[in-house]
């Protein structure tokens, strides 16, 4: 019976370092990762700007995201290719993710208070419906 006891902390020792990992990882401030999101919430609250708050969230997230990069490519090329690899993937995947988060929010920012309908073609081009295929 003591070996069942040696294995279920193996087990949970395993569950727990795999638990933790990923709660650090997202630790980490860049955004849109948890830790970018609670900077750019202090920083919202700090500077009364939404858009200024998200944007150097995702300066940090992406400078995360080159670091990640880098030591990826480091790790791949004194001999751990797979590590390697899969670490630059995650930071082009952390680059890519503040990116476009960034964007998105400019995009918002940009189009605020514009209706589809000034935007439109209040004439677009259409077919026939009797046309075949």
């Amino acid at each position: 019976m003591k070996g069942s006891g040696a294995s279920v902390r193996v087990v949970l020792d395993y569950l727990a370092i795999t638990n933790l990992l990923p709660a650090i990882f997202n630790l980490i401030p860049g955004f849109p990762l948890d830790g970018g999101r609670a900077l750019r919430a202090v920083r919202w609250k700090v500077t009364g700007n939404f858009r200024k708050a998200t944007r150097i969230a995702s300066s940090i997230g992406q400078v995360c995201g080159y670091v990640f990069m880098l030591l990826g490519v480091i790790e791949f090329f004194t001999g751990n290719f797979f590590y390697g690899l899969w670490t630059a993937f995650i930071g082009w995947f952390l680059w890519n993710a503040s990116l476009s988060a960034a964007m998105e929010v400019e995009m918002q920012w940009a189009l605020q208070g514009i209706s589809v309908g000034q935007v439109m073609n209040p004439r677009p081009a259409t077919v026939p419906a009797n046309i075949s295929l």
